[in-house]
């Protein structure tokens, strides 16, 4: 394809590949041997590339990344979280802490990309017009700087729903459905049905045929805020945009996942603005696992058993905090 157009269109393995080694590497020698040895492109295309997903990412006025659809029956949620690249430390502190999201929305078979590629251009203009966008060679850029609002707002500490609150005893058909696969689970242990697994087998093997069932999501990013996720302006902000990614994309609610630390300031900021009751607030996977360690943990050091333990000599003095 490559010599057939005259270098105009280039492989998918040679994109990749470069940027790839731009992004591990930085170095622009090792990019440069390999394109003149005929492996990937040139390292003034990566650059003209990666300054084309930067400028379509930070389109002023709308937040929905191109490629996403503006539509409500796809499926859409973000995320947020620092970003530490190439600045680790041992301990996690001194790092930058840039805050970095994303957004992920529903991939269906019969949608084909070239639709969302139609709406994105009669969006911004006419077909034309956006080739001549797409034809034109750019390596710098001057960034839109996004003005955060400072949380001038006095943040309440106890946003947790009240006992007597209505919403505590509502009862969703996801949690009808839990139960009844539970009781599927202990029917099928009374009744001695064979290679009946345990209940985290159960439920991995349930999982496995839901996911298998789930379409594929699309991933694109948000532009980067450089400023610390754990702020209360840029808690705030990134539920802005939260919002604003949910009317672009005409849903009623809209899902962002965080982690432990800036969750905790969402759900503050939503306890006390109204408007915000529209997000749907979730931790990650992550986070939900260990605070059931957490939880099991507390359990156990309460219930007596490494005492018991320690002093029957079954576990050594020391052992119990492994």
């Amino acid at each position: 394809m490559f010599a057939v157009r005259s270098g105009n269109v280039m492989p998918e393995k040679h994109i990749q590949l470069a940027i790839a080694l731009k992004s591990i590497t930085g170095s622009k020698k090792v990019i440069t041997i390999l394109n003149r040895l005929g492996y990937c492109i040139s390292c003034n295309a990566v650059e003209e590339l990666e300054t084309e997903l930067v400028i379509a990412s930070s389109k002023p006025g709308k937040l929905l990344p191109e490629g996403l659809k503006s539509a409500s029956y796809l499926r859409t949620g973000l995320a947020f979280d620092n970003y530490d690249r190439f600045v680790e430390t041992s301990s996690g502190k001194g790092t930058m802490h840039d805050t970095n999201g994303i957004v992920y929305q529903d991939r269906l078979a019969w949608l084909s990309e070239e639709d969302g590629d139609d709406d994105q251009d009669n969006e911004d203009g006419s077909s034309e017009n956006a080739m001549e966008r797409r034809g034109r060679r750019r390596r710098a850029m001057e960034p839109i700087l996004r003005i955060i609002e400072p949380y001038k707002k006095k943040m309440i500490t106890n946003f947790m729903a009240a006992i007597d609150d209505l919403r505590r005893h509502k009862h969703c058909q996801t949690l009808n459905a839990a139960r009844i696969l539970d009781f599927a689970w202990m029917l099928c242990l009374s009744a001695g049905v064979h290679d009946t697994p345990m209940w985290v087998g159960w439920n991995a093997n349930l999982s496995q045929c839901r996911i298998a069932e789930l379409p594929m999501q699309k991933i694109c990013y948000l532009p980067q805020i450089n400023e610390s996720p754990t702020s209360t302006a840029v808690v705030q902000e990134t539920m802005k945009i939260a919002k604003q990614i949910a009317e672009e994309c005409c849903q009623e609610y809209i899902s962002v996942t965080y982690d432990l630390a800036i969750a905790k300031i969402a759900f503050a900021i939503q306890g006390e603005d109204p408007s915000y009751n529209n997000l749907f607030i979730q931790l990650g996977s992550f986070h939900i696992l260990l605070s059931f360690f957490k939880g099991i943990g507390k359990l156990i050091a309460d219930s007596g058993g490494p005492f018991v333990l320690t002093e029957t000599r079954i576990l050594a003095q020391g052992r119990k905090a492994s």
